[in-house]
């Protein structure tokens, strides 16, 4: 059945999911850009790193030991991305592989010292590409910034968290109208804060 066109320039108007308000279109596009910028300044390095490999190699940082479906879950990259980013690293020795104490099945994997002196040469140039962003914003602007991408972030983790019980036919929408009538205090799961 054939959508029926609007009647009026008016009603067009009305009709039309105009780019600048659609966060779905939005958010995307700017991390594209920020994704791009991550993989010039990953490419520029000794050895060069992929941007998934950069991302695994942060999240090593911030996490003593962690597992690989972890790894996964953190970054929102799937598994064989992982597995594959991991078997590079391992390769060049900036991470180490060790069971887990608890469940010898899996493997817990950390940044090995070699690991920590890349972390050390890459940070700060990346540092600098994210303070380039931070500097058009004032201190209040940020703290908004970071209060709406936690309450984005929380949303999706509660909607994923929701789909693993319930299957895949729970709907964004309810999830979404759930936590705005508990309030934004309990959009989920807190982050880890910096240390």
């Amino acid at each position: 059945m054939r959508a029926q066109l609007p009647r009026s320039d008016k009603d067009s108007q009305q009709a039309v999911l105009w780019l600048r308000d659609f966060l779905y279109y939005r958010i995307p596009v700017v991390a594209s850009y920020m994704l791009r910028e991550t993989s010039r300044v990953c490419r520029s390095q000794d050895p060069p790193l992929t941007t998934a490999q950069w991302r695994i190699i942060s999240i090593l940082a911030n996490h003593q030991s962690i597992v690989g479906a972890e790894i996964s879950r953190i970054s929102m990259l799937d598994q064989v991305a992982v597995s594959r980013a991991l078997a590079v690293l391992t390769r060049r020795g900036f991470v180490q592989r060790q069971r887990n104490r608890k469940d010898k099945r899996t493997q817990e994997v950390s940044l090995t010292p070699t690991g920590w002196q890349y972390y050390g040469v890459l940070m700060p140039v990346m540092q600098q590409e994210n303070d380039a962003i931070r500097q058009l914003f004032s201190e209040s602007d940020l703290k908004l910034l970071y209060r709406a991408l936690d309450q984005i972030d929380g949303l999706f983790m509660s909607l994923d968290a929701q789909r693993r019980l319930y299957g895949d036919h729970v709907k964004l929408r309810d999830v979404a109208q759930r936590k705005f009538h508990t309030g934004p205090k309990d959009v989920g799961p807190e982050l880890p804060q910096k240390q």
